[in-house]
């Protein structure tokens, strides 16, 4: 618990993940992790850097937003 106020560490965290590891990117969208490194290094997503030396890869959430509004199009601009 937080003796400031009250709360654990638990309680003020955000329900929804906040960044996410290119594993859990590329389960969300069904592919290799291998595309999702390939959108990185096109500089399609977005990443950031955790911990020593180089450190681990993290995707943001808004990152992701923002990758998804540019590669989504609509079901009739596909056909």
């Amino acid at each position: 618990m937080d003796s400031r106020n009250g709360e654990s560490a638990e309680s003020t965290m955000p329900s929804t993940p906040q960044s996410f590891t290119v594993a859990e990117v590329a389960a969300r969208y069904r592919v290799d992790n291998s595309t999702i490194y390939r959108e990185i290094k096109g500089k399609r997503i977005t990443i950031f850097r955790v911990g020593p030396g180089q450190g681990a890869i993290r995707i943001s959430r808004h990152a992701l937003e923002a990758y998804e509004a540019r590669v989504t199009v609509e079901a009739e601009t596909v056909a």
